[in-house]
């Protein structure tokens, strides 16, 4: 079958949304403030004004919509607040970002397609490129069907299968928001290195089965190309008739309501989003010897693990080997990670990370069984240059490469767990006959 074909034939699963003129974000800041200077921006950020898009143990990184630009600069001038404006005007970004997706969409033109990491590809592209995965290795790779989300696009997940018996198994994901390119990118980049593997190699990545979803919200990222860059939620339409749910907000694991129509909106109820209750299914259906779950997202260069709520330093969970082992193996990752190219990467809980993150999706991998549940925030890091879900395309590969460390990390603590445990066996085996 022929790219046209193709094409056609995706074409058809996508029902186009209703096209509205494309947002404007002129005369919108991006600044970088203190920490401690949040507190005086409360009204901002209640009325929807203003957005902390990232943080770290330090300073946040926060969106400000043009009605509050000039209160908000006075308020944090009156108080003597040292801050820095990290995007004059957020829509001179985003025009810069289209001129090179421009450049590049020229230079694919010109060549026909091919799949490159030179720009971000829209959706079709990357369904493109994952079912050629599956035509050019069809031993190695195959995709499924695992559900439809909101507006009907298909959800696709692409197996990789080793050729251990009862191999281990590690789940992949991206873009469960809209507006963080990077991660569909990055997972793409590794479902290219899972596809032309030499299974009968060396690598901890040829022993083990991967089950990878590029996209798990495909009518948000479309919908961030296409009318809003900085779309997050899906594109349901909520009982509040609030258009849009955070999916990583959206699953069952001390599942809770949020701010009506915000941008971490919830949902109504767990699992009430088509995409978390088909990506939910599925893995549920294929959790057997399901040992790894790494959910990449952007931004902050941090290696998140459960959870989203604090506990009680004497608790029996954060005590236990179990807890300890994925703490441990998720600092491994952050410093395997920080190997590749020089930039810093920290592992942490995420409730240290972000207030109010109930409902995410590797809390509920967590209490699932899965013993090692990672959501990990790729380039850039909080005091980025650049506003941070506007990473430019030349850092794609860099982040891509760092991306793929992780998943060999995991890979190998996985076997690493594994291997001991039947050395255990065998002993336990010798010993009692």
């Amino acid at each position: 079958m022929m790219w046209s074909t193709l094409s056609r034939a995706i074409k058809c699963w996508i029902p186009e949304e209703k096209r509205v003129p494309e947002k404007s974000y002129n005369g919108s800041l991006v600044l970088l403030i203190p920490k401690e200077a949040t507190s005086l921006l409360k009204h901002q950020f209640s009325i929807g004004e203003a957005e902390i898009w990232r943080q770290n143990e330090n300073n946040r990184e926060i969106f400000v919509k043009p009605p509050v630009a000039t209160s908000v600069r006075r308020v944090l001038d009156e108080n003597n607040v040292m801050y820095t404006v990290v995007c004059e005007d957020v829509q001179n970004a985003i025009n810069a970002e289209r001129f090179l997706q421009n450049i590049s969409v020229q230079r694919v033109l010109k060549n026909d397609f091919k799949m490159s990491w030179d720009k971000y590809h829209g959706l079709k592209d990357i369904y493109l490129f994952v079912e050629q995965l599956a035509r050019d290795y069809p031993k190695r790779v195959r995709v499924v069907n695992i559900g439809k989300s909101f507006q009907g696009k298909m959800l696709k997940v692409a197996i990789f299968k080793s050729k251990k018996k009862n191999a281990k198994k590690i789940w992949i994901d991206g873009g469960i928001h809209g507006r963080e390119w990077v991660s569909p990118a990055a997972v793409a980049y590794i479902m290219k290195e899972l596809a032309q593997l030499n299974v009968s190699g060396n690598s901890p990545l040829s022993r083990i089965d991967f089950y990878v979803c590029p996209i798990v919200n495909p009518d948000g990222y479309e919908y961030s190309h296409t009318t809003d860059r900085f779309w997050r939620k899906n594109r349901s339409i909520t009982k509040l008739s609030c258009q849009g749910v955070d999916l990583n907000r959206n699953f069952k694991a001390r599942w809770k309501r949020q701010k009506k129509c915000g941008e971490d909106y919830a949902g109504d109820v767990p699992f009430s989003e088509p995409e978390t209750k088909h990506m939910s299914n599925f893995i549920k259906k294929h959790l057997q010897n399901m040992e790894g779950f790494i959910s990449f997202h952007s931004f902050s260069q941090v290696i998140l693990y459960p959870y989203s709520y604090p506990l009680d330093e004497n608790s029996t969970v954060i005590n236990s080997s179990h807890y300890k082992n994925m703490v441990e193996v998720g600092e491994r990752i952050a410093d395997e990670i920080n190997k590749v190219d020089g930039r810093l990467f920290k592992a942490l809980a995420i409730h240290k990370f972000t207030d109010g993150a109930y409902g995410s999706s590797i809390d509920w991998a967590m209490d699932l069984g899965i013993t090692y549940p990672y959501a990990i925030e790729l380039r850039p890091d909080v005091s980025s240059e650049v506003p941070g879900f506007l990473l430019p395309p030349s850092q794609i590969i860099p982040a891509s490469k760092e991306a793929l460390a992780a998943v060999i990390t995991l890979a190998s603590a996985i076997l690493k767990q594994s291997n001991s445990g039947e050395k255990n066996k065998r002993k336990i085996k010798k010993i009692y006959g």
